[in-house]
């Protein structure tokens, strides 16, 4: 609730605005449906078990963030200093909070890489989802469902 009264607290100079939802049950209870409506918020569920496919995080931003973080634990895990990882704290391993550590690294280093060198592909993730085309069908041929829309495994 606190997160859509911010949304439109950013956008109302935008009039009615159109939020796409991947079908969390939070986000589809009474009480979010109507503070909504009330702050003229379209709201779109994409269809069931497809994030993969129309999710312009899932599919683009999250899957590059995703990667440059196995890629950076794979190389910090090939140190010497770093082989003991998957051992116990108390048998020479990395404590919990140290491997957390690491992975906010990681992650925070691949945001920033995206940011830096991938920033373009923001627009095309919502382009190619569908989620960024005219309302008119006129860009319907920009939409680009990968990877499982190829294979004929989703129909909408």
């Amino acid at each position: 609730i606190d997160y859509i009264r911010d949304l439109r607290t950013q956008t109302i100079d935008k009039g009615e605005i159109a939020l796409v939802l991947d079908r969390h049950r939070s986000q589809q209870t009474i009480r979010m449906r109507n503070m909504m409506r009330m702050l003229d918020i379209e709201y779109i569920l994409t269809p069931p078990n497809c994030t993969d496919c129309v999710s312009p995080v899932d599919r683009n931003v999250g899957v590059w963030i995703k990667d440059r973080v196995y890629t950076m634990q794979n190389d910090e895990m090939d140190l010497p200093e770093n082989r003991n990882w998957p051992m116990a704290s108390n048998k020479g391993g990395l404590t919990k909070r140290e491997k957390r550590m690491h992975t906010v690294r990681w992650i925070a280093q691949a945001w920033a890489d995206f940011k830096a060198t991938e920033r373009h592909n923001c627009n095309s993730a919502f382009v190619d989802t569908g989620i960024l085309i005219a309302v008119d069908g006129s860009e319907d041929h920009l939409i680009k469902l990968w990877p499982k829309a190829d294979t004929g495994m989703y129909t909408f």
